[in-house]
């Protein structure tokens, strides 16, 4: 009798657990999963890799780009507010602080093509707000600007992130290449910056500028 028991109770038990199975929801990553995968990654301080220009002129040099250090903060609705503290790389003469918030939006088609894959979320904001500070006492005081543009992209499951900031002044931007989300950088961020200021230097000295 008690092994009838213990035999029918195991049953009920694989019956349920086939249902349970059963009504889990399978397939892509819905929009409000994606965003708070990306929560997880992008909040604090996060390292990332990029290039630097002005007008046309890539300041970071080196195809590896420059270390540079972003803080994250996600709001109530689902704003991703994105700050960067003191910009200045390659000897800029001034440092950029610069502040924005994104907004998830749809991809559009082209997007779509260009990175395919269930898990990309599209963030967006023209709202920047830009200032300077410059470096040496000699240089005179720098008006700030607004209208600075972020277009970003991540992908919550493989934690890529890619963004293009336009700071709207003096024709200076800055591109996050396609890269994983490292959160380990932190830790390292000065030597990484000492060690990108070492190979820029060599760099422009084969470059014979």
């Amino acid at each position: 009798m008690k092994l009838k028991t213990i035999l029918s109770l195991s049953l009920v038990a694989l019956i349920l657990g086939g249902l349970a199975s059963c009504s889990k929801p399978s397939g892509p990553m819905t929009q409000t999963e994606k965003i708070e995968s990306a929560k997880t990654l992008l909040t604090g301080k996060v390292v990332l890799s990029a290039h630097a220009f002005m007008g046309e002129k890539n300041l970071t040099g080196l195809k590896t780009g420059a270390p540079m250090m972003y803080n994250f903060e996600w709001k109530a609705d689902n704003t991703l507010h994105l700050k960067l503290d003191g910009f200045s790389v390659a000897k800029m003469p001034l440092r950029l602080f610069f502040d924005a918030d994104l907004k998830p939006v749809p991809e559009n088609q082209w997007e779509k093509d260009e990175m395919p894959g269930d898990g990309w979320i599209k963030l967006y904001g023209d709202n920047g707000v830009t200032s300077l500070t410059a470096i040496s006492p000699k240089m005179p005081k720098m008006p700030g600007g607004t209208g600075g543009k972020v277009t970003m992209f991540v992908n919550a499951e493989t934690h890529e992130i890619q963004f293009d900031l336009d700071f709207n002044m003096m024709g200076i931007k800055a591109e996050v290449f396609r890269q994983k989300i490292d959160p380990a950088r932190v830790n390292n961020y000065e030597a990484e910056k000492k060690k990108f200021d070492e190979d820029y230097a060599a760099w422009k000295k084969n470059q014979g500028l």
